[in-house]
């Protein structure tokens, strides 16, 4: 009887392969979210310097010069990489 172990290197490869992408993407998914949710804290840290009006007007430049729809459903943006709605902040 010649029983030989199995290969942990082939389970190493199968969970690296599959495993490791899911769980990357989670892992940023949540980093994203979280960066996403700092930006009101870093808004209204400007705004208790006083420096919100300056916020205000260069958010508003923004807008204008961007030439898009200002508004996407908060979660998605924050999942995907997006900053808030200016219409939000």
């Amino acid at each position: 009887m010649n029983s030989d172990p199995p290969h942990p290197v082939i389970g190493v490869l199968i969970s690296w392969r599959y495993v490791t992408p899911i769980v990357e993407s989670c892992l940023l998914g949540i980093s994203r979210v979280a960066t996403y949710f700092c930006e009101y804290d870093a808004d209204d840290f400007a705004v208790k310097l006083g420096l919100g009006l300056g916020l205000k007007n260069a958010l508003l430049a923004l807008v204008g010069s961007l030439k898009s729809y200002p508004l996407e459903d908060s979660w998605y943006a924050a999942w995907f990489g997006g900053h808030p709605d200016v219409l939000d902040r």
